[in-house]
């Protein structure tokens, strides 16, 4: 069995008194001591848990750059294992001696690459998903810099992943939800690598290096509060006035906020809006209700000036608290094992996207078969349109006993 263990070699000191710190490996109980490159004074050095204690300025990039160094090690023995090879010391001795030899092949820039990559996806995705692809890479560049773990192809590994994952939920205080987006965008970049022939690592294939997901409550509006904020007067406040009838519009037709951005007069007919969508290409017919009839009709045959995502997010709170959408929502959310639990009010949490999830709810409530509903919305499958719905209470109370009766 092979092992691992960080150590100090207590009686060989530099001239400051510090130590050099090693990963040995022992094998079959023969053993070889690898340096990871990092020197501590003995009195800074935790034995028992193999790591420099926090009394030491700069604990964290220590422990991060020797722990790194035991990976590579461990990485060595699984591999020649996962091959059926013997991981003895003197293969792994050898293994990691090419590790340190020089190459003739330059190594890819990773930053280079992967901004070369949402570059390329412009025209391809909305501006919203190409800023949240960036900020990924703005937080792998920040973790490296934290942590000293060197970024490259070759070390988007496990021992990334979990180094990663915990850093961003323990440290930076991220969800698990937000973590797994970030985890998202790193698989999609390093499959298109891959493709390209560019990438050889394929660690990232693994089913542990997956994306993390916890359910969360679906927000969108009542039938009775969608229709308090269609008759809420706002003439005498011109922006909150037009922030509700583009976000009404929304809820009437399923659009997403970017379609609601691209949709031109030419698109609005007289009782329908044809148009493609911009995230998925899609050709769709949309009828008009009441509710986008009386907006369209209010503004001359077209749609009043939309505004970022942004912005329109942020001026939804301040209209649901305008108007009265206040009931209270509890929000459970894991910051790593940690559970959190809020008692937020709805308008706090009113999104564009709480639009579209709203057109879905009050569908269904009002009758309209699923497939029909996803002829609207563009959906090609029904349990991706269903991870949308937020079937209430009262739904079911009156469902069941209409049923039943």
């Amino acid at each position: 069995m092979a092992t691992t263990k960080l150590i100090i070699r207590e009686n060989k000191p530099n001239k400051k008194g510090e130590c050099v710190i090693y990963v040995r490996y022992t094998h079959e109980q023969k053993s070889i001591q690898v340096s990871t490159g990092e020197k501590i004074l003995p009195g800074y050095w935790d034995a028992e848990n193999e790591k420099a204690k926090r009394s030491l300025r700069g604990y964290t990039t220590l422990n991060s750059a020797i722990e790194a160094k035991e990976d590579e090690v461990k990485e060595i023995a699984n591999i020649a294992k996962s091959i059926g090879v013997d991981p003895t010391i003197e293969y792994v001795r050898e293994k990691l001696s090419e590790s340190k030899a020089p190459s003739s092949k330059k190594e890819p820039d990773f930053y280079a690459l992967y901004k070369s990559w949402v570059e390329e996806n412009k025209g391809r995705k909305v501006p919203g998903f190409l800023a949240q692809q960036l900020s990924t890479l703005n937080l792998i560049e920040e973790f490296e810099k934290e942590k000293g773990y060197k970024i490259t192809l070759d070390r988007i590994d496990m021992a990334f992943y979990n180094k990663f994952t915990t850093w961003l939920m323990v440290e930076k205080e991220r969800t698990a939800n937000t973590v797994g987006k970030h985890i998202k965008h790193i698989k999609a970049f390093l499959n298109h690598l891959t493709h390209l022939g560019i990438n050889q690592n394929l660690a990232f294939k693994s089913k542990s290096f997956k994306r993390l997901n916890t359910k969360t409550d679906i927000i969108y509006l009542t039938r009775k509060e969608l229709d308090k904020l269609f008759d809420f007067d706002l003439s005498k406040d011109k922006r909150l006035d037009r922030i509700r009838d583009i976000f009404i519009f929304e809820c009437a037709t399923g659009l997403r906020y970017s379609d609601i951005q691209n949709l031109k007069p030419e698109n609005i007919k007289e009782d329908y809006i044809e148009f493609t969508t911009i995230k998925t290409r899609d050709k769709l017919i949309i009828p008009l209700s009441k509710y986008a009839k009386h907006i369209i009709k209010k503004y001359d045959g077209q749609l009043p000036a939309t505004i970022t995502n942004q912005k329109m997010n942020k001026a939804l709170k301040d209209l649901g608290k305008h108007c009265g959408i206040d009931s209270v929502e509890q929000r459970v959310t894991y910051t790593g094992s940690k559970r959190v639990e809020k008692n937020i009010p709805k308008h706090e949490l009113l999104t564009t996207h709480c639009a579209r999830r709203t057109f879905i709810t009050q569908s269904l409530e009002r009758g309209l078969r699923p497939e029909v509903i996803m002829k609207i919305t563009g959906h090609k499958d029904l349990a991706t349109m269903m991870r949308y719905v937020k079937i209430t209470e009262n739904t079911v109370k009156e469902e069941m006993l209409k049923a039943w009766a």
